[in-house]
Order: C-alpha cells, then sequence, then structure tokens
C-alpha cells in the first residue's frame, strides 16, 4: 500500500465469526485510477485478520464513492456492527459561473457490513446546487405581533428590522421579483398591508408608518397564520414560493390551536420562518416553522440585528431561481460546510456528523436521530451554532467563527438517570486555544445558553493545542457513568514542541456531569502524556480498544503518528489500562 494513500487514517473494528476480526481502514488520498498523485479520491479497505496473532491479514476489499473527495477521511461503526458510516469531507461542488467556483459541501454513506455492501448516500442539509445568474423570486409575508407585551419602541424596533432585512433585496423589490405584506396580530389579526409589488421606498415608508394605529391586546398566534394564508390566497402569485416570516415575544393565548394552523401552513406550500424575541416559547417556535433549522432567537428587540444575515441567507437559499433551477435543499450558511469532518454512530443509532465549515466556520453538527432504533439517512436537525450558541447569551461580544464546531464527535451518558444522550463535539480552534461543547442530544428540548456547555481547560489551557482534535466516550471505572478523553495533539512543554496531551474527564456519581468538569475550580483532569517526545503530536487519536488486560474494565489507546519510534519508522500507539479508580497513568505502548 503506498504511503500516499494514507492508509489508517481512520479504522473501525467489527467482531467477526469466531477469532476472525473485521476492520475497516480509511484511505482518503487513495487514487482509485492511478492517474496523478494529487487526486484524493479515497477508499475504504476491509481488512480481516485471527484476533489471536498479529499474522494472516487479508485487505482485499474495498468500497469506493467514485469521486475525488477523500472518501473514508472519518468512519464510524453502529454498536452491533451492521452499519459503517463512511464521510468524504472533500468533496466538492463546481459552480463556474458562481464567486466561490469550488465549494467544499462534504458527504457521507452509510452501507451494511453483511455479505452485500452498497454505498447509500445520506441526505446533506448543505448547498447542493449552484446558485448563479441568480434572482430572488418570492412572496413574503412578515407576521408581526401587536401584543401588549410589545411596547411602542420595541414594535418600532421590530418594524426597521423588517426594512433592515428587505434592504438586501432592494433590487428584487424594485423590479418586482420580490412581493412583500404584512400581517398583524394581538386577539385578532388583519392584514395591513397586502401582499403585492412596490417600489423599496414606497414599501420602506409604509412598513415604518405601522407604528400609527397599531392595536393592543393578547398573543393569538393561530388567527394570524390563517389570515396569511387568505392573504396569500387573495394576492399571491401562483408557481412562486410563498413564505410567512413570524415574530413573536411571547407565549400563545391558545397555544393547542397553533400546531393545527402551523400544520395548515404547510400543507398549502407555505414556507414559515419563526422569529422569538425574549420570553418567547422555543416549543411553539419550533411548532410554527416546523424545523429547527427556521427557529432564529433574538434576546430582545434591540439584538435583533444579530438575526438579520441569518434570516436572510435562508430566504436567499430557499428562493433563488437560475439556470440551475430552484434552490430547494439548503439552509443559511452551510454553502461550504464540509459535512463528514467527523462521523458518529451512537448507543442508540443516532448518527452525528461533523461540518466545520458551516456559518463561517464556526462549525456545526447534523443530527440524524433513528427511526424506529434503526440508522436514518435523514438529518432531524442542524446546530446553527451563530444563532443557538451566541445569541441565546447575553454575552454582545460572542464571536465564534473558526472555532471548527465538529471537528470531532462522540455522544455518551454524562448525566445518568434515564441514560438520556449527550453530544460531545470538538472545537479545537475556540478562543484560539480549543473547547469542547457539550449539549442533549434530542430534538424537543429548547436550546438556550444554559443547554450548552463549553469545556475548557483551567489549569492546562493552552494556546494553539487543538484541544478538542480528538474524543472518545467511554466508562472507565465501571460506574453507570461515560467519562470523557479529550485530546491536544499540538501541546507543548516550554522547552518543547507537538507533544502532544490526551486529558481524560473522570465522571462521578455524586456530582455527575460536564457541568462539574467545566465549573467547579477545583476539577483537574487526569493527564495523559505518552513519552512526552518533541513533535510526536500525541493525541491526533484517541479510540476505546475494549478490555485488553482483561481485568473487567474497558481501556483506551492514543495516537501518536509522528513520533520517531524507531530507526525504521515513524509513528506510536500507547495503551492505558482502567480499573475501577480510573484510568491509570502508566502507559504501554503497541
Amino acid at each position: 500500500m503506498s504511503p500516499n494513500y494514507r492508509f489508517g487514517t481512520t479504522m473501525a473494528l467489527k467482531n467477526g465469526a469466531g477469532t476472525r476480526l473485521e476492520l475497516f481502514v480509511g484511505a482518503p488520498y487513495y487514487d482509485q485510477n492511478l492517474l496523478t498523485k494529487d487526486r484524493r479520491s479515497g477508499a475504504v479497505f476491509s481488512c480481516s485478520f485471527n484476533g489471536t496473532q498479529n499474522t494472516d491479514v487479508i485487505c482485499s476489499e474495498k468500497l469506493l464513492s467514485g469521486d475525488e473527495d477523500t472518501f473514508g477521511i472519518s468512519l464510524s461503526l453502529a454498536q452491533n456492527g451492521d452499519k459503517l458510516l463512511a464521510c468524504s469531507s472533500q468533496r466538492t461542488l463546481n459552480c463556474d459561473k458562481s464567486v466561490l467556483q469550488k465549494r467544499l459541501i462534504g458527504t457521507c454513506y452509510t452501507t451494511n457490513t453483511g455479505s452485500t455492501r452498497n454505498l447509500v448516500q445520506v441526505e446533506s442539509p448543505c448547498t447542493t446546487m449552484c446558485v448563479s445568474e441568480f434572482r430572488n423570486i418570492v412572496d413574503i409575508i412578515f407576521v408581526l405581533d401587536e401584543s401588549g407585551s410589545v411596547s411602542l419602541p420595541s414594535y418600532k424596533q421590530a418594524l426597521r428590522w423588517v426594512v433592515e432585512l428587505l434592504t438586501s433585496f432592494r433590487g428584487d423589490v424594485d423590479e418586482g421579483n420580490v412581493h412583500v405584506g404584512v400581517v398583524a396580530f394581538h386577539n385578532w389579526a388583519r392584514t395591513r398591508i397586502s401582499l403585492g409589488a412596490f417600489s423599496f421606498s414606497n414599501l420602506q415608508a409604509r412598513i415604518i408608518g405601522l407604528s400609527n394605529g397599531r392595536n393592543y391586546g393578547g398573543t393569538n398566534i393561530a388567527p394570524a397564520i390563517d389570515e396569511t394564508l387568505r392573504e396569500f390566497n387573495r394576492n399571491g402569485r401562483n408557481g412562486i414560493q410563498r413564505q410567512m416570516i413570524l415574530m413573536t415575544d411571547g407565549y400563545s393565548s391558545y397555544p393547542n390551536a397553533i400546531s393545527p394552523a402551523a400544520q395548515r401552513a404547510r400543507d398549502q406550500g407555505v414556507v414559515t420562518v419563526a422569529v422569538g424575541v425574549g420570553g418567547s416559547s422555543y416549543a411553539q417556535l419550533l411548532n410554527i416553522a416546523g424545523n429547527r433549522t427556521r427557529v432564529f432567537y433574538a434576546t430582545n428587540f434591540n439584538r435583533l440585528g444579530e438575526v438579520v444575515e441569518s434570516v436572510r441567507s435562508f430566504i436567499t437559499d430557499t428562493s433563488t431561481q437560475s439556470r440551475e433551477g430552484v434552490i430547494s435543499n439548503t439552509t443559511n450558511l452551510l454553502y461550504e460546510c464540509q459535512l463528514g469532518s467527523s462521523a458518529h454512530i451512537s448507543k442508540s443509532n443516532n448518527m452525528y456528523i461533523g461540518a466545520v465549515g458551516s456559518f463561517d466556520r464556526t462549525g456545526s453538527v447534523t443530527d440524524y436521530f433513528a427511526n424506529a432504533g434503526k440508522v436514518s439517512l435523514n438529518y432531524t436537525s442542524v446546530l446553527n451554532s451563530t444563532v443557538e450558541l451566541c445569541n441565546n447569551t447575553n454575552n454582545s461580544s460572542c464571536n465564534l467563527e473558526d472555532s471548527y464546531i465538529g471537528y470531532s464527535v462522540t455522544s455518551g451518558n454524562f448525566f445518568g438517570g434515564n441514560n438520556t444522550e449527550y453530544v460531545a463535539s470538538g472545537a479545537p480552534r475556540y478562543n484560539s486555544s480549543g473547547a469542547v461543547l457539550i449539549y442533549e442530544a434530542t430534538s424537543s428540548v429548547p436550546l438556550n445558553n444554559s443547554d450548552f456547555i463549553f469545556l475548557t481547560l483551567r489549569l492546562h489551557r493552552q494556546i494553539g493545542s487543538y484541544f478538542g482534535h480528538s474524543l472518545c466516550t467511554v466508562d472507565l471505572n465501571n460506574d453507570g457513568l461515560d467519562d470523557l478523553v479529550v485530546s491536544a495533539p499540538l501541546y507543548n512543554d516550554k522547552r518543547g514542541y507537538d507533544q502532544g496531551r490526551a486529558f481524560v474527564f473522570m465522571n462521578n456519581l455524586t456530582t455527575p456531569g460536564p457541568r462539574y468538569w467545566a465549573l467547579n475550580e477545583t476539577f483537574t483532569p487526569v493527564v495523559l502524556r505518552g513519552s512526552n517526545a518533541n513533535g510526536a503530536r500525541f493525541g491526533m487519536s484517541v479510540a476505546v480498544v475494549g478490555d485488553v488486560d482483561n481485568n473487567g474494565y474497558d481501556d483506551i489507546a492514543v495516537g501518536a503518528p509522528m513520533e520517531e519510534s524507531s530507526s525504521t519508522g515513524s509513528g506510536a500507539v500507547y495503551i492505558y489500562f482502567s480499573s475501577s479508580m480510573g484510568v491509570e497513568n502508566n502507559l504501554y505502548q503497541v
């Protein structure tokens, strides 16, 4: 095997019949056509071997994606071994008429690991069609809350937000491509600007003028949705996408009426965006929008400007028409998401796939929740890092750009109790020193700042260490709670360089969970150093390897691929045993 293929970049082990084992090995630079060393088609090899001896290794079968996309750069195997998830984060979308002509969108596949192996592409939330020579053609109705909880100054801010949002479409408004209307609601709903074509200056004056003659009352959302549908039917254009952008700052007076009304909108093909302000109910916003990627949130009316870009991008992505046709498979700021930067199948068969290029390289994780206990190819939600992590905090200077959330991903039961699954994702460039983002894996619980845990180092914090590069979860001491191993392969001593470290965050039954790790000033993780050799990059990979020493506790392996371990080669793997006391800081080199 040519070293240029980078065979062994990723691995996933499946138990076979008897003592025979099967190892899936990624070679993301494999050249299937042997044309040029610059091709990066990639492949995943199936290698069988005798689990009791280091001989008789056969790597005969290989899986190919058929494109130049570094296939095999991330791998994960289902708990029972029947499904393999393999990704190509460098899959490129070529758009010759666009400003950004080559877009790294990435892609992932699943395959059965039985006798018949066919690659099936998973659904992607990323932009998968080119937008070029485009026009925005859409009918938009803004639905605004006029309830008593919205003061007149706040209402004026909401109107200015609408104008600011529409400014991006000024040319299309003037040309009649974008038609706009406004519906307002309190105890009942009414159309305040009929859906139609306007010059931008005229439309701006009409919207700002809505502050005169506004009403006050309760928050009755369902009639507002129905009035919007009537207005679309009265004045909407045939064959043109219809979008409803609903803004509210509170709970509906009649919450049970929201779901039927929102479903009526979906049945009529209306795409709905829900914008919540202040104390608005996330569950109701999700009910209205029907999808987490169409829910946006600002802590107060003064901060509405922070979601302008996200909503604007959504309108553009879902309304643009070009020579490629209508762009329907997009979400905001996912045009170069690099899906497949990392991949993980959890114990409950949920899939979590990293996409580090999303949201200006803030990064993201796409969730694929299991369907009837089986791996699903359809994504459930996308972590909107710019909205859910920043706009739900009171930190006005929040900036997560270039954090690379999704660089690594795993999951575990960190809190015990009802075995709730939590996602952990590495963000190795967060604040230049790295972090691990941990949140509950569910599509029904509101995502707000209290649900996110940013795990960073205190005593060992170091700029450029790439903390969060690799992750694994394992119950090292058999207490029923998962522990977390986080690597920082570029960590260095004062007199050295790139020695690398792995940090083991041990859980405990008294104060379980990552909040204790993150918030308790006295907590310190176990630090693993390998040989501490210069340039070793110890921690480039971490993995659970089972009970190697047969004492009843799972052990871990940490890779140091750049370590000069002998005169004939480089690289080393270190095994760390565990016991009822947790991980033992005695290393065994493989």
